[in-house]
């Protein structure tokens, strides 16, 4: 059941602004000006993405642990590991969440998050 809050959130704070295609947000040409706002999931892990332009402010994972986990968020950027969140140890039927730092990305970036033990790879692309 929080996995599906987490989905409805999730597609709230997307409304009509984004088009997704594969887990990629298309929009016009970044500019400072241009919202980026991409969420996907992929089995039981999500990715929202917000910001602006290339510069993204909210970068935030959410996976569903279908049993008792230790796990951690991985954040990778272009197929390599840029950082990690705290390890979280849950029981069945938990959601955990993470965030990443703002910071900015070039056009075409490919922003995934994973969590050891839990299945799914969430992906979006900045533009």
């Amino acid at each position: 059941m929080a996995l599906q809050r987490s989905h409805a959130r999730l597609k709230t704070l997307l409304g009509a602004a984004v088009l997704l295609i594969g887990g990629a947000a298309t929009a016009p040409p970044a500019t400072a000006a241009t919202p980026l706002v991409s969420s996907n999931c992929v089995g039981s892990v999500c990715i929202v993405i917000q910001g602006s332009g290339l510069q993204v402010t909210d970068w935030q994972t959410t996976a569903w642990a279908s049993s008792a986990v230790c796990t951690y968020a991985d954040f990778w950027v272009s197929g390599v590991l840029e950082g990690q969140g705290s390890r979280q140890c849950v029981s069945a039927g938990t959601e955990l969440e993470s965030n990443w730092k703002n910071t900015s990305f070039p056009n075409g970036t490919v922003l995934c998050n994973t969590w050891p033990g839990i299945n799914g790879k969430a992906c979006a692309t900045i533009t």
